[in-house]
């Protein structure tokens, strides 16, 4: 039978990038926060930052490292 490890809580911290959510209305987010501390881990910061890429900003471009 193997050896059980022993559990290690992580420092995690959440970043949502939107335009539209906050504390109240970013689900999942709160759903993260959520199942990462029911697991046991620590929630060391949280942030929402607006999502600040323009409509049709990635339109027409192309990705060099997919040689596309």
């Amino acid at each position: 039978m193997p050896e059980k490890r022993r559990f290690i809580p992580l420092e995690i911290a959440l970043l949502t990038a939107s335009n539209t959510r906050d504390e109240n209305n970013d689900v999942s987010g709160n759903t993260l926060e959520k199942l990462l501390t029911e697991a046991g881990h620590h929630l060391a910061e949280r942030k929402i930052s607006r999502d600040n890429i323009q409509p049709g900003f990635l339109a027409g471009r192309r990705d060099d490292r997919a040689g596309l």
